[in-house]
């Protein structure tokens, strides 16, 4: 179930917000990542760099609201 809905929320990600910026991007791949790995049967410590650099970015870089990039 949880797999199920991670997926449609993936999906949801794609066409809301519309437009999004690099830092929203970031934010969302991290935490689509996140979830994915939160679903597997068996978690490893070396999943973590699969979602570190997105987070970093996302939580350290300045937000400048700048111009979003288009999506699809």
């Amino acid at each position: 179930m949880a797999i199920v809905l991670l997926v449609a929320g993936s999906a949801a990600t794609f066409f809301w917000p519309r437009r999004k910026t690099v830092l929203q991007l970031a934010a969302l791949t991290a935490a689509i990542l996140i979830g994915f790995e939160l679903t597997l049967t068996h978690w490893f410590y070396l999943y973590i760099p699969w979602f570190l650099p997105f987070v970093a970015y996302a939580v350290l870089a300045p937000d400048d609201s700048g111009e979003p990039v288009a999506s699809g």
